[in-house]
């Protein structure tokens, strides 16, 4: 259980379907990054590169971002 920084280097393609769920394999398990609350972050909410930060639980298998996203105008 802990915090992570993950470096998105690589914009996720334009042509990506943007209700897509943004994904991690971490311990030989995958799991969907969320938002508080539970629903789901998604290739549009993660447009652009940069550094996130979140907070993943092995045990209850959260993995939620915890850092703000920039906006985008």
């Amino acid at each position: 259980m802990g915090y992570l920084t993950i470096n998105i280097a690589d914009a996720i393609p334009a042509d990506a379907t943007g209700t897509l769920p943004v994904r991690f394999t971490l311990n030989g398990g995958t799991r969907n990054l969320t938002f508080f609350g539970g629903s789901n972050v998604t290739a549009a909410d993660l447009a652009g590169t940069g550094t996130i930060v979140v907070f993943y639980d092995f045990y209850s298998g959260t993995l939620q971002l915890v850092s703000p996203l920039a906006p985008t105008a």
